[in-house]
């Protein structure tokens, strides 16, 4: 388990690293110094939120006055809270780089990679690093029936499919940018 956590970590730090880069080359243009306070703003919120209730699914199973059955239920609870947060940000952040990409923003194209990399940091956090940690809380005290876990795999065809939708979404605005251009240039 430190091995995935210590995984993890190097992927938010090579997320940070990547913002960093892109600020450093001089990637952001002078004319979206809104697009850029609303699309870190939001990451930065979208980033704590899912990290305190990847935070608080732990913490539950650490509390000394609730049964194990309680306490499998409220992280239950909390871990579908984070996968649902995980869902709308990553919709939210890809929705903010289609609306970089109209508008010819030279950010969008890091913002559709920075998009993915959130999403996919969290998914294989909570799918690698909290399911594991739930497995093995459950086969301890008794409440695992089956004989392995597969979530690790779900959440990297999880990210797989994630990767191929955000690919799609970029090549497809592409063509309709260009098909809006010529069209365009045909009314002139």
């Amino acid at each position: 388990m430190g091995i995935l956590m210590i995984f993890f970590l190097i992927g938010i730090v090579a997320l940070v690293l990547l913002v960093f880069l892109t600020v450093r080359k001089n990637v952001f243009t002078k004319e979206s110094p809104t697009f850029q306070k609303l699309f870190f703003g939001f990451l930065a919120i979208a980033t704590l939120t899912c990290g305190q209730l990847g935070y608080m699914s732990l913490a539950v199973l650490n509390r000394s006055d609730l049964r194990v059955a309680d306490k499998i239920n409220d992280f239950e609870r909390y871990d579908n809270f984070l996968e649902s947060a995980v869902q709308i940000s990553f919709i939210a952040l890809l929705i903010l780089a289609n609306w970089a990409y109209f508008r010819h923003l030279r950010l969008a194209k890091w913002a559709f990679l920075i998009a993915l990399g959130f999403f996919s940091s969290f998914v294989l956090f909570d799918y690698i690093f909290i399911a594991e940690i739930i497995f093995h809380f459950k086969k301890e005290n008794g409440f695992w029936k089956g004989g392995f876990s597969i979530a690790g795999l779900a959440g990297l065809l999880l990210c797989l499919v994630a990767a191929l939708f955000v690919i799609a979404n970029f090549w497809l605005n592409g063509i309709l940018i260009k098909r809006m251009e010529s069209a365009a240039n045909r009314r002139i």
